[in-house]
């Protein structure tokens, strides 16, 4: 409580114009820091960077980059590096998406193949007149119909997964694609 009744008075006296009872404390000198986080997928690398106070040495983007790569960080991006410590040493501390320095190859997951019919398939219940006249129910439904050479559906293929690499250089293993349909049940069956 203390503290905040001495802060009541020093702002009264700021504003009062007046001199302050006491003159505000110095900062201490204290040097720029930085700070390593990796994402939990193991996929971007973040550099936060906090600039110096006072007297306080600057960051080094050299001695950054080497302490990173002696992580073990693969593909990081020296340019930005010393952009964020630029920007530190300006004054500006450096944290979020704006500060990724690294970025992994995420795994690409399979895709399963499909057939997409390009006619219905199904006959179809035909609308109803609305006057309220008979039913004709010999015309009720529509039975779909092709002609010799009519292209009736497209086959898209299944494609395999592909595999990613984290930011340590290790493989990201994709998905194989039997286990990809793992759950699913099969609607074709051979005859027996």
């Amino acid at each position: 409580m203390a503290n905040i009744d001495k802060l009541t008075r020093e702002i009264e006296a700021f504003l009062a114009g007046r001199e302050a009872e006491t003159p505000l404390p110095q900062p201490e000198d204290r040097d720029a820091s930085w700070e390593v986080r990796v994402s939990d997928d193991l996929l971007r690398v973040y550099l936060d960077m906090y600039p110096a106070v006072g007297k306080g040495a600057p960051a080094d983007p050299e001695a950054i980059c080497l302490r990173i790569e002696q992580m073990g960080v693969r593909n990081l991006d020296h340019d930005k590096v010393l952009v964020l410590t630029d920007r530190c040493n300006s004054g500006d501390p450096a944290s979020g998406e704006d500060a990724v320095i690294a970025l992994g190859t995420p795994p690409i997951s399979p895709v399963e193949g499909k057939i997409e019919f390009l006619v219905p398939m199904e006959r179809t219940k035909r609308a109803e007149e609305e006057d309220g006249g008979a039913v004709d129910w010999k015309n009720l439904w529509t039975v779909p119909s092709v002609r010799e050479g009519d292209v009736i559906a497209r086959i898209h293929p299944p494609k395999e997964g592909t595999d990613g690499v984290d930011v340590y250089g290790k493989t990201l293993s994709a998905k194989s694609l039997a286990v990809f349909r793992s759950g699913t049940e099969t609607a074709c069956r051979s005859p027996r």
